[in-house]
């Protein structure tokens, strides 16, 4: 399975698109805190998140890359592809 995400900033507000195997799954317009606008991702975190209650799990993280596109995505439809 291939999970593909796509983050554009724009100051205090952007989007972010999820993509499955190539197939768009989650699509949401965010906003930053009017104190901490930005247009760069400061920190990346996958991992597992769960609450007390959960004693274990098991995560295989495979081929992990961050990439940054030149232009914004004009089409949200087409998982971009990693220059």
């Amino acid at each position: 399975m291939r999970l593909t995400a796509y983050i554009h900033y724009a100051g205090t507000s952007g989007q972010v698109q999820f993509w499955q195997d190539g197939v768009p799954m989650l699509r949401a317009e965010v906003a930053a805190l009017a104190d901490n606008p930005g247009t760069r991702l400061r920190t990346a975190h996958w991992g597992m998140y769960a609450n007390g209650g959960v004693d274990h799990g098991v995560q295989y993280n495979d081929d992990i890359s961050i990439c940054c596109l030149a232009v914004p995505l004009a089409d949200l439809n087409r998982e971009p592809a990693c220059p």
